[in-house]
């Protein structure tokens, strides 16, 4: 396991990635810093309409010497003072209520249906956004260069990481206009001489897609220039990198004097099962390995169950066997009815005619790694004593249902 953190902000540029890891090393010693290659796509965000994406970034910089090189890098000399003190730049917002409550709205969640970065999209990439982009003129990347301006900044991270001891790996995430692209390949290979030079790694993502098993459903669906990844996409993506540093990097922990109580919060966040699956035994509330199959191509591996918090949140994990059918998966909905001990009485009200409670939901498959997938199911209940949870793979249009399988004697309390 490895303490880790992310530095980023709107649109980032290199020269901003160099202001803000001088800035976290003042606070940090990184063994790797993953920097994304997005950052050398030249000085577009220097116009009227990109200012914001820069101010965003500033902002966030704690008065010092390093925020005043940021500013005089990337700020010209009649915008300095708007930019290091934005109640000036921003005075005539706070006259408008409206556009007050408006910027709240727009704080992030931990998953959103529209497409935005900084948060795991709920969408997943359709047929006619997928057209739509095989359709559109494709940007010609054949005498693609990284500019000296980007350079110079390489050159200085070069710099950073001799005199601080960490390596760098640059990333490019993938996107499916450029996975699509004829012309791709010739950009990656510059990409890699600018970086490799400099003795850093370079991994794209988009040469990498047939080992991360990149599909349609791993993009958002919007026909947008800079297309992000689904959540389904991301969770590809950190399974893949989380395992190239495991194995190619790291080799080691590197979490030395953890502190227990932030290893006790980690252990209910689905990452912890992604990526730590031997130990998050410790932390589950029930655990169940053994192996149903429900339809011929849906084989469950297990179900655990984690408790979120002190009100009646849980997490029911179900596991899936290798080589998972995951379109016919989709095409289904999970039936999920909790029966209570004949003790409990925390039954819900309207329920207790029906003896059970209903949690049928749609799954949205994950990946955990190479052919193998979950999904998580999030319920509030006040039960605690359980007799049994049925369940089992429905089709309310085609009347097909599989296989039911039950849990039984279940106590919902911490260990």
């Amino acid at each position: 396991m490895t303490d880790s953190y992310v530095l980023a902000s709107n649109s980032q540029k290199l020269e901003q990635t160099f202001y803000n890891l001088k800035e976290a090393l003042k606070y940090q010693n990184p063994k790797v810093v993953l920097i994304q290659t997005t950052v050398l796509t030249g000085d577009s965000w220097k116009t009227e309409d990109g200012d914001y994406r820069v101010y965003s970034n500033l902002d966030g910089m704690r008065f010092s010497l390093n925020k005043l090189n940021a500013i005089t890098a990337q700020r010209p000399a009649n915008d300095y003072l708007n930019t290091l003190f934005s109640l000036f730049r921003n005075h005539e917002k706070w006259k408008s209520p409206e556009l007050i409550g408006n910027n709240l709205e727009r704080e992030e969640s931990i998953i959103r249906d529209d497409y935005r970065g900084f948060s795991p999209s709920a969408t997943e990439m359709g047929e006619e956004i997928k057209e739509q982009f095989i359709a559109a003129d494709k940007v010609d990347y054949s005498n693609y260069e990284v500019s000296e301006y980007d350079i110079h900044y390489l050159r200085e991270i070069k710099k950073l990481s001799e005199k601080r001891g960490f390596k760098v790996i640059y990333l490019m995430s993938p996107k499916y206009p450029d996975l699509i692209n004829p012309t791709y390949r010739a950009k990656a290979e510059i990409l890699n001489k600018a970086i490799s030079s400099l003795g850093h790694k370079y991994l794209d993502f988009n040469l990498r897609s047939e080992a991360i098993g990149i599909k349609q459903r791993s993009f958002e669906n919007g026909f947008i220039g800079y297309q992000h990844t689904s959540n389904f996409g991301a969770a590809q993506v950190s399974v893949y990198l989380a395992n190239y540093l495991k194995d190619s990097v790291l080799k080691q922990s590197q979490l030395p004097n953890v502190d227990p109580d932030w290893k006790a919060r980690m252990k209910i966040k689905s990452e912890y099962y992604v990526f730590n699956d031997h130990e998050s035994k410790d932390a589950a509330l029930f655990r169940s390995e053994e192996q149903t199959v429900l339809l011929d191509s849906i084989e469950v591996q297990g179900v655990e169950i984690y408790k979120i918090d002190s009100d009646g949140h849980y997490k029911f994990i179900i596991r899936f066997n290798e080589d998972l059918d995951i379109d016919r998966l989709r095409g289904l909905k999970f039936f999920f009815h909790l029966y209570p001990g004949k003790s409990d009485d925390n039954i819900k009200t309207d329920r207790k005619e029906y003896g059970y409670e209903n949690f049928d939901f749609i799954p949205n498959p994950l990946p955990q790694g190479k052919n193998k997938y979950y999904v998580i199911r999030e319920i509030e209940t006040e039960i605690i004593d359980i007799e049994r949870i049925d369940l089992g793979l429905f089709n309310s249009k085609t009347k097909e249902r599989s296989e039911q399988f039950s849990i039984k004697n279940i106590r919902l309390q911490n260990k």
